[in-house]
């Protein structure tokens, strides 16, 4: 297996030195996402900005159907 590139080693150190915080949200646009995924009725129920907590309650949503 190769080596850790340095700088990524780095990055997760301070990353886990912070406590591991959560990913921060960010803003997306329907139409760029529509152009690799087509249409879908999840896009109705992501919010915007987004993060991880985001898409995992809104697949919940739809699993709950």
């Amino acid at each position: 297996m190769p080596a850790v590139p340095a700088n990524l080693q780095t990055r997760l150190e301070k990353w886990e030195a912070e406590g591991r915080p959560p990913q921060k949200a960010f803003e997306w646009e329907e139409t760029n996402w529509q152009r690799y995924l087509g249409n879908s009725a999840i896009f109705e129920t992501l919010p915007n900005p987004i993060d991880r907590a985001g898409v995992l309650e809104s697949f919940k949503l739809i699993n709950d159907r």
